[in-house]
C-alpha cells in the first residue's frame, strides 16, 4: 500500500551481504555492540533458534540500558507464540504488533501487511533487504543455499529517515507518506534509457505494468529479469514460470537462478542507480503491503552490484527467445496458465 523510498547520501559507506547467514551474522554483531538504542522491524521473527539467538541478545542489551524497541507484522509473525514477545517485554524491550488482527485497524485493514525489514543502531548504522529473522533465512531451509540481498549503511542522515518510518509503524501510523508501490517502480522503469536489471523471487506483474515493460523494450531498453527457478511455494513458482514467455516475447532477456533460493530484491536502472530492498514485483507488494527500498546514486557500490548480478548468471539457465523455453512438460504449461488467474491476487 505505501513504499517508501529511502536515498542513501553520497558520502554513506555501503556493504552488502548476498546470502541469509552472512546478513543475520553481521545484523548480530551490529547490536552487539550497540551502545545507545536500537531499532528492529521485520515481517517475519519466529520463535525458532535464530530468534531466540536474537531475542536474547536484545533482551541483554536492554538490561544494559541499551534502549530497544521491535516492530514486527502480526500476520508474517503470526506462527510466533506471545511468550517470546512476552520474554521481551519482561527485560525492557518495548515491543508493538503491527496491524494486529481483532483492532479496529485490523477490520478495516486486514489485507495489508507490514512487509519491510529494516534495523537502526546507535543512529548511525542502519540495515535494509530481504531477509527476515527466522532458521530457513540462516541455513536456506530446504535449499541449499539462501541467496539474498541485505545492504548495512553507514550514515547519520540516513539513519534519520528509516528511524522516522520506523516509529511510524512501532506507533501505528498506517499512512504516512510514501508511494504506492507499482506506480514508483513504473516511473523507475519509465525512466530508463539504456539497461534496467531486477532481481526478483516473485514476479506477477499487473497489466499496466507489463504494458510499461513492452514500452522500454521497444524504446531499445535492454531488460534482464532474474526470478529465481524454483520458489518457497508453488503457486508462486507457477506464477513465475507463466511469465517467462511473456517477457520473452516482449524482448526481456530471463534468467532462471538454480544456485539454491534467490530471495534478492534489487533494481539497478541505466547501471548508474540501484534500488535494494523488501519489494517484490507482485500485486501483494506493489499495491498491498508496507515496503521499504533504498536509493543507491553512488556508482562504487552500484558496481558492486553489478558485479554480483554477472556473477550470479553463472548459475543461471539464460533464456533469451521464446525458442529457448519451448522444452517443458505440459502439465507445467497447464499449471502455468491456470496460475495467471491468480496474478490480480498475489
Amino acid at each position: 500500500m505505501r513504499l517508501h523510498e529511502v536515498k542513501t547520501g553520497i558520502d554513506d559507506a555501503l556493504e552488502f551481504y548476498y546470502t541469509g547467514r552472512d546478513a543475520l551474522n553481521a545484523l548480530y554483531g551490529t547490536i552487539e555492540a550497540a551502545e545507545t538504542s536500537v531499532l528492529l522491524e521485520f515481517f517475519i521473527i519466529e520463535d525458532d533458534e535464530i530468534g531466540q539467538r536474537f531475542e536474547k541478545l536484545l533482551c541483554a542489551k536492554s538490561k544494559a540500558g541499551v534502549k530497544v524497541l521491535v516492530c514486527y507484522d502480526a500476520f508474517g509473525s503470526s506462527g510466533t507464540g506471545r511468550k517470546f514477545f512476552r520474554r521481551m517485554a519482561d527485560s525492557g524491550v518495548r515491543v508493538s504488533k503491527f496491524n494486529p488482527f481483532f483492532s479496529a485497524y485490523g477490520i478495516t485493514h486486514l489485507n495489508h501487511r507490514n512487509h519491510r525489514k529494516l534495523a537502526v543502531i546507535d543512529k548511525k548504522v542502519s540495515f535494509v533487504g530481504g531477509v527476515n529473522i527466522a532458521d530457513r533465512y540462516f541455513t536456506g531451509g530446504k535449499y541449499a543455499l539462501w541467496r539474498d540481498t541485505f545492504c548495512r549503511i553507514s550514515g547519520e542522515a540516513t539513519a534519520e529517515k528509516l528511524s522516522a518510518i520506523f516509529y511510524n509503524d512501532f506507533n501505528h501510523i498506517y499512512r504516512a507518506g510514501g508511494f504506492i508501490g507499482e506506480e514508483w517502480l513504473m516511473s523507475k522503469l519509465s525512466s530508463a534509457r539504456k539497461s534496467v536489471k531486477i532481481l526478483t523471487p516473485y514476479f506477477a506483474p499487473s497489466k499496466e505494468l507489463y504494458k510499461v515493460l513492452a514500452a522500454a523494450c521497444m524504446r531499445g531498453v535492454e531488460i534482464d529479469l532474474m526470478i529465481p527457478y524454483r520458489t518457497d511455494s508453488n503457486i508462486l513458482h507457477y506464477c513465475n514460470m507463466a511469465s517467462v514467455k511473456h517477457c520473452l516475447g516482449m524482448g526481456m532477456r530471463l534468467h532462471l537462478f538454480y544456485n539454491g533460493f534467490n530471495h534478492s530484491k534489487v533494481l539497478i536502472v541505466d547501471d548508474n542507480i540501484a534500488y535494494v530492498g523488501s519489494a517484490n514485483m507482485d500485486n501483494r507488494s506493489l499495491r498491498l503491503d508496507y515496503e521499504i527500498m533504498s536509493e543507491i546514486g553512488n556508482t562504487k557500490y552500484v558496481d558492486l552490484l553489478l558485479k554480483r548480478f554477472f556473477r550470479d548468471l553463472k548459475y543461471c539457465q539464460n533464456l533469451e527467445s521464446e525458442e529457448d523455453w519451448k522444452e517443458r512438460p505440459k502439465r507445467s504449461r497447464l499449471y502455468e496458465r491456470l496460475a495467471r488467474l491468480l496474478y490480480r491476487f498475489l
